[in-house]
């Protein structure tokens, strides 16, 4: 009887273990099915968050394109006048007969004008670099004397601006391979916004030296102005296209897009520190021993 009575009792022990086994893989199977459910909403979440994130890229990149074929088409509508403008102009400023006042006029409609050609220059150049088709061409020249005849184009202004502006370079000249055209756009821009942040009575200090980086030479300009920082949180984005600090200043937000560009056209650097109390510094670093293979990706002229 006994006997009987623990067999049945391991029978029902069996039995209940195998319940208590096929319930414990249950809740396994049913957790199983739940985190393959979530994996697979979690995916899908993924997939949709892609896909909208490669839409809001391709609708900002379509909009960009808008905007630099409209910048271009306008700019192109304005050159023509401005240039017809400014022959006159020159004719009348070449008179003997004017006063001082007609002078000051005149060469101040000069000035504007010029300064209007210069941005419509800068739009297309810039939709050129962005279709892959700007251009170089470069030659051998006095990169000290090229930057101190550039000064002289502001001395008259920072005089006006009463901003104390200062060059600083080494006492021999400094030969090396550039193209003049975009170094001048380069200097002008960095320069151009130095004055726009930089209160009367301020300083705007530009030096040129020669540094070597790595056992390569380079040619290291520095353009320093007092005044407001830049805020830490921008300074990544100023050479982003249309980026403005203040959404609120005047311009086309490309200016110094345009300036990274052909500083890399030169194989160079750009880069920049600002200090609120200090000021900010604008450097670009230029290689000196350009060889015309190194640079032949960009159809390049040498004279």
């Amino acid at each position: 009887m006994k006997k009987r009575q623990e067999k049945k009792r391991k029978q029902q022990n069996w039995v209940e273990g195998n319940k208590r086994s096929k319930r414990k893989s249950n809740r396994n199977i049913e957790v199983y099915i739940m985190a393959y459910r979530n994996k697979s909403r979690t995916n899908r979440l993924l997939e949709e968050q892609k896909a909208q994130l490669i839409s809001l890229s391709k609708q900002l990149e379509e909009a960009t394109h808008a905007k630099l074929v409209f910048f271009t088409n306008i700019s192109h509508e304005f050159r023509t006048p401005l240039t017809l403008i400014l022959g006159p102009v020159e004719t009348l400023l070449s008179s003997p007969d004017l006063t001082e006042e007609q002078q000051k006029l005149l060469d101040l409609v000069r000035r504007n004008s010029n300064t209007l050609l210069n941005l419509i220059s800068q739009v297309i150049e810039f939709r050129s670099h962005e279709n892959g088709k700007m251009k170089a061409y470069f030659s051998q020249s006095d990169i000290k004397q090229f930057l101190e005849e550039l000064n002289i184009v502001f001395s008259d202004y920072a005089k006006r601006r009463q901003v104390d502006f200062s060059f600083e370079g080494p006492d021999d000249t400094v030969q090396m391979w550039f193209d003049k055209e975009k170094a001048e756009k380069i200097y002008f821009n960095i320069l151009s916004n130095a004055f726009k942040h930089t209160e009367r009575g301020g300083t705007i200090k530009t030096s040129l030296r020669r540094d070597e980086i790595a056992g390569k030479e380079y040619v290291r300009i520095q353009v320093y102005n007092s005044g407001k920082a830049i805020p830490e949180d921008k300074i990544n984005s100023i050479f982003e296209r249309f980026y403005k600090v203040n959404p609120n200043d005047a311009g086309t937000g490309i200016g110094l897009a345009l300036t990274s560009a052909l500083v890399d056209m030169h194989g160079g650097k750009i880069t920049v520190e600002s200090e609120e109390g200090y000021g900010t510094t604008f450097t670009v670093l230029l290689p000196v021993d350009q060889s015309p293979l190194d640079m032949a990706e960009y159809n390049d002229v040498y004279e």
